[in-house]
């Protein structure tokens, strides 16, 4: 079976993983319920006998609620891309830690190089000799 690809424009206005991307700005929240809800839908979109009702989005966001909402949507799409078979809440949560770590990280990388330019900018004062 052939599928036609879809242009990016198109995919952004159907998958509600691209809707939710837009709210990364709420850094540090946890899921809400409604979040899990398209978290949920957007699995569901991609494997096809992944069902969702009521009562998995109530225990999905229970055991979602401590997880940041941009982690745990950048944990989903990495999942999708890669596994074969439906996340579990372990798998985004696991993949969540990863992702704010990997965020973390690069926080510190760009403190740390903003560091040296502000001192390279002023001279050389402070800096160790390299080698």
């Amino acid at each position: 079976m052939i599928t036609r690809l879809r242009s990016p424009e198109i995919c952004r206005e159907r998958c509600p993983i691209y809707r939710i991307n837009s709210k990364w700005n709420r850094e540090g929240q946890s899921l809400t319920n409604t979040e899990t809800a398209k978290i949920l839908a957007t699995i569901a979109a991609v494997y096809q006998n992944f069902d969702v009702n009521n009562f998995k989005q109530n225990i999905w966001a229970e055991l979602l609620k401590e997880t940041e909402y941009q982690h745990g949507v950048a944990a989903t799409t990495g999942l999708l891309r890669c596994c074969k078979y439906p996340p579990t809440p372990a798998d985004i949560i696991e993949a969540a830690k990863i992702e704010k770590l990997l965020q973390f990280e690069k926080q510190e990388e760009l403190k740390i190089e903003s560091c040296r330019n502000n001192q390279l900018s002023v001279g050389d004062a402070g800096m160790l000799p390299s080698d």
